[in-house]
């Protein structure tokens, strides 16, 4: 083929449809491959200037983290970027004193100070009044089997009688609470005998296991600002969320009283010497640990919340329900205010009477001293003239 009288190569030489296809294609294809070698060599560029920004952000890590050590700030510490990072020479117990300063924090903003047990997760703690009983030792190897731990509030007579379930607690890291010897209500006692109740449960709590009690629960929810001041060795430790299981003896219904109700932070009170419940909690722990929950101790929970709770030596006096994060717990004191203002006014009320009834009384006697002074009066006035007559 000849053009303007001469020869056109043979590659430009259109010779059809199929042939002008082929082209177009292979000319997109070309057109592609271009355009992603362009796209990789920016990526690249790109790259390097922000592996250079990350080791700008790692030296000013480093630096921050030294210079607050020195001046005794906490601050939080990635473990990654710390490993990756050339440390200063220091001395050992000044990198203990730092890692001790370091916080952690989880989703919600909310302090953990026991990282290893609960990283950041959704935690509750299951509580079991008033046992052990015979359901214990079975609810207790459910517990352990799914890596659950939990409090027991134990009354001393039953810990006489099934010594090997709390031993049996002890092995599990579960731990270890009094609830009195025999369930009894210590608002109605003096101190003494509350020390007494209290004093029996730890007896035989060190008897059957060797170990002391290092939580109290008050039989009935029922304390007083005297009974809390009085008892100064044990976190005092009420409850968030009710499962009801003394009510309904219903191993379902225990379960969806929880599950429906529960909120991070929860402690839940339950009940081991039910044979029902000791089911329900195990089908809790299945659908919570579901959801992402974890199950701590009360100790556990509080520390989580940033109360320094000291093991093997006195804890401080706290109404541990109102540490956690749950809506329940503020439900809760609203009505223990609510009884404490009815009490204060029922006291109030009682002191005006007695008051009143002692003023009375005072005007009473005086009253009566006037009347026998007027007789008195009478009678010498009398006595007078008579001796006038004679």
């Amino acid at each position: 083929m000849k053009k303007n009288g001469s020869a056109v190569p043979e590659i430009l030489q259109i010779k059809g449809y199929k042939y002008r296809a082929q082209m177009l294609i292979g000319g997109v294809i070309i057109l592609i491959i271009l355009l992603l070698i362009i796209i990789g060599i920016f990526h690249g560029i790109a790259s390097l200037f922000k592996g250079k920004d990350k080791s700008s952000d790692i030296d000013t890590m480093t630096d921050t983290t030294v210079s607050d050590s020195v001046q005794s700030v906490p601050v939080i510490v990635n473990s990654a970027v710390v490993q990756s990072t050339p440390q200063p020479e220091t001395d050992t117990n000044t990198d203990t004193q730092t890692e001790s300063k370091a916080y952690k924090f989880d989703a919600d903003d909310k302090l953990i100070i026991d990282t290893d047990t609960l990283d950041g997760k959704k935690a509750v703690a299951l509580t079991f009044d008033d046992g052990p009983g015979e359901y214990t030792e079975r609810l207790i190897t459910g517990l352990n089997e799914r890596g659950v731990k939990a409090t027991f509030f134990m009354c001393g007579e039953c810990v006489s009688k099934y010594p090997n379930a709390v031993n049996m607690m002890v092995e599990g890291g579960h731990q270890i609470g009094n609830h009195t010897n025999n369930h009894t209500d210590i608002t109605g006692i003096s101190i003494q005998e509350m020390n007494s109740q209290i004093q029996m449960t730890d007896d035989a709590i060190s008897n059957a296991c060797g170990h002391v009690s290092t939580a109290f629960r008050p039989p009935y929810g029922s304390h007083s600002a005297s009974t809390d001041a009085a008892i100064t060795d044990k976190t005092i430790a009420l409850w968030s969320l009710d499962s009801l299981d003394w009510q309904s003896r219903d191993a379902e219904a225990v379960r969806d009283v929880v599950v429906n109700n529960v909120w991070d932070g929860d402690i839940i009170l339950l009940h081991d010497i039910y044979d029902t419940t000791v089911d329900g909690a195990l089908m809790i722990v299945d659908e919570l640990q579901s959801q992402g929950y974890v199950f701590v101790t009360v100790d556990e929970l509080l520390t989580r919340y940033g109360y320094p709770i000291e093991r093997g030596s006195a804890h401080n006096s706290q109404f541990a329900v109102y540490e956690t994060n749950s809506p329940h717990a503020a439900e809760y004191q609203a009505e223990i205010d609510e009884r404490i203002r009815k009490e204060e006014e029922a006291r109030a009320a009682s002191e005006a009477a007695a008051a009143f009834y002692d003023s009375d009384s005072e005007k009473t006697n005086s009253d009566t001293a006037n009347a026998s002074s007027d007789t008195a009066s009478v009678t010498s006035e009398t006595a007078y003239y008579n001796e006038e007559e004679y």
